[in-house]
């Protein structure tokens, strides 16, 4: 892990003593495209070409058909994609994901959150299906995890329609207007959605779930694509 140790001193109202902490590294890499600042990431290391290409993805720059090259260089990353006018995808999902599968899934996104265990700064995301966690990232933003875990899932397919997004924190309208551009149909989340996301996903079928820890998750949208306990 990208890490760095200091000493540092923890005060209750009884004591104070000298401890260990671990802190998480925060880099700043800028994304390059046709020479020009495309966007500026403040992020945990690795998988930078992950997160560049699932940056450009799920805000409509391109297609993942569309990125020729993505290199790492010491003044950013560099970008070259052809032009294209990306759609928005469909949302279909054939069949329910059962309820205890989003308890599977829900454990799975807890227990790979390594860093967050050693630092409490970062956020997680996963692309699931099923009940197999396909894809993990973890980072100082939720955005940036998002952008990791889309950049390496799709490496493998570019059909996302049975597909599941977890996120370890809020659902805010710009996240959700990305899900409904790259055609994620379920997402679910630790904590809650705005009210704008729940709208956007109201008006284009995506099923929406929070407050997903251990045996417990509230839903917010469109059902039909999940069961539940009788």
């Amino acid at each position: 892990m990208w890490t760095q140790q200091l000493k540092a001193i923890k005060v209750t109202d009884k004591q104070h003593r000298k401890q260990n902490n671990t802190l998480a590294i925060e880099k700043e890499t800028n994304l390059l495209c046709d020479g020009a600042a495309q966007h500026t990431f403040h992020h945990y290391p690795g998988k930078e070409k992950e997160m560049a290409a699932g940056y450009l993805i799920a805000t409509g720059k391109c297609t993942p058909n569309d990125i020729q090259d993505i290199t790492i260089r010491e003044d950013g990353i560099i970008a070259t994609f052809s032009s294209s006018s990306p759609k928005e995808t469909p949302i279909s999902f054939n069949e329910k994901l059962e309820w205890q599968s989003i308890f599977q899934l829900t454990a799975y996104l807890q227990e790979k959150a390594l860093l967050f265990k050693d630092t409490a700064v970062t956020e997680s995301a996963g692309i699931g299906s099923g009940n197999e966690l396909l894809c993990f990232s973890e980072d100082l933003h939720q955005n940036n995890a998002f952008y990791k875990v889309l950049g390496e899932r799709l490496k493998t397919t570019t059909d996302l329609s049975q597909d599941v997004l977890l996120l370890s924190s809020k659902i805010d309208s710009v996240t959700m207007k990305q899900i409904i551009h790259i055609g994620l149909p379920i997402v679910i989340s630790r904590v809650a959605p705005t009210s704008a996301a729940l709208q956007l996903a109201l008006d284009h079928d995506i099923t929406v779930l929070g407050f997903a820890r251990g045996k417990k998750f509230t839903v917010y949208s469109h059902p039909k694509k999940i069961t539940l306990p009788s």
